[in-house]
Order: structure tokens, then sequence, then C-alpha cells
């Protein structure tokens, strides 16, 4: 359940009388954090959203970069893709997760837009063929 989600259900348990420890046990949450959600008001967590949606990221500076090294070698994984960061970019500030997740979202990206035809590789595959490596 994605957070936006998980504090809409909260509240809608708090009006619906349950005590913050009912709401815990049911959303498998910490009564601290079910206090927490309670102390957001709807739209601040809203404009919260919004800010998430528009802030920059650390891969954002590489991201044609990593797109290039994508298009020449669609077999590269998200590790070789960080050691590539590291040692041709000297970018070490990065987690695993970060580069999996960041390069997660170029595909889904690209197959949202239909983007995947500009990605088209030298033997002429598509980029989309190889995707399933990074998943």
């Amino acid at each position: 359940m994605l957070k936006l989600e998980m504090i809409l259900e909260v509240h809608q348990l708090k009006k619906q009388g349950f005590k913050v420890a009912a709401i815990a046990r049911k959303c498998n949450l910490s009564r601290t954090t079910v206090y927490e959600y309670l102390e957001k008001d709807l739209h601040e967590v809203f404009d919260w959203i919004e800010i998430l949606k528009t802030r920059k990221r650390k891969l954002d500076p590489y991201r044609e970069h990593i797109l290039a090294w994508l298009k020449e070698h669609p077999d590269l994984s998200a590790s070789q893709i960080q050691d590539w960061l590291e040692e041709r970019c000297s970018f070490r500030n990065v987690g695993d997760n970060t580069v999996r997740t960041f390069v997660r979202e170029l595909f889904s990206q690209f197959k949202s837009f239909s983007c995947l035809s500009c990605l088209s590789l030298r033997d002429g595959s598509s980029l989309m063929s190889n995707s399933l490596m990074f998943f």
C-alpha cells in the first residue's frame, strides 16, 4: 500500500472510532507512526506528495550516461551501472537500491511513453526485450 493510501486509511479508521492501538494492529504500523499520520493535515500530505514528484534525484545528472550505456549494452545489470558510475564518472555516493530503482523507473518511463524506439540497438533489437534483467 502506498504511503498516501496508508495515511488516508489511518484517518478513516480514526473517524470510525478505532483506537490508536487498534489502528496500529490493523494497518501493521507502530503506534508512533499512527500518531504521526494522525497529526498530518490531509492538505499537508497532498503537498508533500507533490514535492516528492518534483524533487531532484541523485542520479538525474547521470541519466544520459546511463541511457547511453543501456543503449550500447542492454544486458548491463544495475550493479555494473553502479560500478561504471564510480569508475567513469567518479560518483560514489549512491546505494545499490537507488541505482536499481532508477534503472527500473527509466524502463517504466520509456514503456509508458512508448519511446523505446528511440533506444533501438545497433543489431535492430530493442531495449524492451532485454529489460527483464533489471526486475
